[in-house]
């Protein structure tokens, strides 16, 4: 996984004030690949309740996660992406 430890805190802290404690992030895409360079930050929110609103949701934890990685995320609520490498990244339940 090419995630800096800051970036997993942040990931880490931002789902858990957002989505909850119980919420899990999974990480895909290129940064799950260790041979690879640059990519962007893919992630998969598990949650452990229905949310009525996913893209207020989306927006709200994409935007707390950009403004303290100054990074810019695509928002794409609904279902798994269909990537074939998942990684977990952290649990937001300590």
């Amino acid at each position: 996984m090419r995630l800096s430890e800051r970036e997993r805190d942040v990931i880490r802290r931002a789902t858990t004030e957002v989505a909850g404690a119980t919420t899990r992030v999974l990480l895909f895409g290129a940064r799950t690949q260790h041979a690879l360079r640059g990519g962007d930050i893919d992630l998969l929110i598990e949650l452990a309740q229905p949310f009525p609103d996913r893209w207020a949701l989306a927006n709200k934890l994409g935007a707390r996660i950009e403004r303290q990685l100054a990074l810019q995320k695509d928002r794409h609520p609904g279902g798994r992406p269909s990537h074939p490498r998942f990684a977990s990244t952290c649990s937001s339940a300590a």
